[in-house]
């Protein structure tokens, strides 16, 4: 690969091209040996504006604001469970549930054994019995939380809607 330095003549020549109004992939032609972004690099180093250059400056663009919005299902919407006075409710009490768990190791765990797991380190898990689910009633709740906003919404909505 050979480079090609900017000499005297060559940017007295980029100059020249510049004024008659060449874009920069017609100047790297015109030279010969340098591509596009070349010219692009050495405009700019120089400080060199092009006719073709239309002069539009970057903006600064301001911050969007921030608002927390709630979304709202379609469901909701549709079936009368929301408008606009009325906002589900921010906190949900989750019951105090306590597990007492048996801290059983990996090896011991079955399908009616909890699978909650505790520690950082060699894990263990809760084995408290279950009847379907893989966590016992107290690790259930707590993993479900207070729900999204479309499921704190739905205890809104009409009965014949849900089963439909």
């Amino acid at each position: 690969m050979t480079l090609i330095s900017w000499t005297d003549d060559r940017v007295s020549a980029l100059k020249k091209y510049v004024e008659q109004g060449l874009s920069c992939s017609q100047i790297a032609n015109e030279l010969g040996g340098i591509t596009r972004n070349a010219v692009c690099g050495k405009m700019f180093r120089m400080g060199i504006k092009s006719k073709n250059d239309f002069g539009f400056q970057p903006t600064k663009r301001s911050p969007r604001p921030r608002a927390k919005k709630q979304k709202v299902s379609i469901f909701a919407t549709r079936w009368g469970a929301y408008d606009k006075d009325t906002l589900p409710p921010e906190h949900v009490e989750i019951e105090d549930v306590v597990a007492q768990p048996l801290h059983i190791p990996l090896a011991r765990l079955n399908n009616i054994t909890c699978r909650w797991p505790y520690g950082d380190g060699p894990f263990t898990f809760c084995g408290c019995p279950t009847t379907s689910a893989p966590y016992c009633e107290a690790h259930t709740i707590q993993s479900k939380g207070k729900g999204t906003i479309s499921e704190r919404l739905a205890v809104y909505a009409p009965k014949e809607a849900v089963a439909a």
